[in-house]
């Protein structure tokens, strides 16, 4: 009897030693494990980076990283190195978007109807996503200092998309991720290339389980651009028109960066910018007496601060008729297309459509060509 139970005793501790030994070797298998990866080629993009490996993505975004599982093909053991990196399961079923310059993506991709919340309704500018909101009550959760956490939890979203001001107390970002929330932080608003922009669809694609779409999409748009720009490339300097960029506010003229995003598809527009020789990569500003002097024989100009009407350009500042643009009435807003509540959708679509933006100018700039073409975004203030 007292052998049987030393036996007992003696196979139960080798038992024991074993699931030790497992676990151990678990363990260092997941601390050794290597997962091969694959770089995703962004050819444009400069603030995004990310990895395929099968089981889903490695993502990262200004230093910060994700994991993206796709969890169709759980379970899937990682590297120990990857433990305090966040886990976002994709495809994403239930996404809150912060700022609708994701929902050009997003319905690029066919992907919008899942969206369950939204940082301001009034920002929407297409009017069919209007309707489905209002239709499907998804509520509004601001942004910022204003978001309402209370609402965001209780719509139990697996993925948050949010931006960052650089100021800290705007920001919203760290709140969540402090609270455990699914949150990515976005930047395809810091790129300064129009492609670049477009090509952030490729982080949509492998959120949703549609990289393999939004590859073929952006390859699409990428020929579409480089064949319209490729139109006016040959454009003698004597035939391109001078572009002035930008408006007066309070007696100071503010303009974008010869490197910006509006700057370079005036470039490949066929346009000159008036200030293509400013060595800075940020917005400047003149005075309005100099601005004038120096841009009062622009052909064409764009972007006049946030004026819609001749009127109100003129009751901030009449002495933009010196200009040769005003005076020939060639002064375009970007305002075309808006939504049921004043949202500008060439903050939406339009960042996804690089090439539709491009043709546009093209035509501003050239108006003899696409004859019968209609544009989307631009309008003549004269003509309202």
């Amino acid at each position: 009897m007292k052998t049987n139970i030393f036996q007992s005793i003696i196979v139960a501790f080798l038992l024991l030693l074993c699931v030790i030994g497992c676990e151990k070797n678990e363990k260092s298998n997941s601390k050794d494990l290597k997962i091969e990866k694959q770089a995703v080629v962004f050819d444009y993009a400069q603030n995004v980076k990310m990895d395929s490996f099968s089981g889903g993505w490695l993502l990262e975004i200004m230093s910060k990283k994700w994991i993206l599982l796709d969890k169709t093909k759980l379970p899937l053991n990682l590297p120990r190195e990857w433990d305090s990196i966040p886990v976002i399961s994709v495809p994403v079923e239930r996404p809150v978007i912060l700022s609708t310059s994701y929902l050009g993506y997003m319905r690029y991709l066919g992907v919008d109807t899942t969206i369950v919340g939204i940082g301001e309704k009034k920002y929407v500018a297409d009017t069919s996503f209007y309707e489905f909101i209002k239709a499907k009550n998804i509520p509004n959760l601001g942004n910022g200092a204003l978001l309402s956490l209370e609402k965001l939890f209780s719509l139990q979203p697996d993925l948050v998309l949010t931006f960052s001001t650089g100021e800290a107390k705007h920001d919203d970002f760290l709140r969540m991720r402090s609270l455990n929330l699914p949150v990515i932080l976005m930047a395809e608003w810091n790129e300064v290339s129009p492609l670049a922009k477009a090509e952030w669809i490729k982080v949509f694609g492998a959120l949703f389980n549609r990289f393999d779409q939004s590859d073929r999409l952006f390859k699409s748009t990428v020929d579409a651009y480089q064949k319209k720009a490729s139109l006016v490339q040959k454009m003698p300097d004597s035939l391109r028109p001078t572009v002035l960029i930008g408006g007066p506010v309070g007696g100071i003229w503010y303009a974008p960066s010869p490197l910006s995003y509006t700057a370079e598809l005036v470039r490949d527009a066929g346009g000159h910018y008036i200030w293509a020789d400013q060595k800075t990569n940020k917005w400047f500003n003149f005075s309005l007496e100099e601005a004038i002097l120096q841009g009062k024989n622009a052909d064409i100009w764009i972007h006049p601060s946030n004026f819609k009407t001749p009127d109100e350009v003129l009751q901030n500042e009449r002495r933009v008729d010196l200009i040769k643009a005003w005076k020939e009435k060639r002064v375009y807003q970007n305002d075309k297309r808006v939504g049921p509540v004043g949202g500008n959708d060439f903050y939406e679509e339009a960042v996804v459509r690089p090439d539709l933006v491009l043709e546009d100018l093209i035509k501003v700039f050239y108006p003899n060509f696409f004859e019968d073409y209609s544009m989307r975004w631009y309008r003549n203030i004269y003509i309202f």
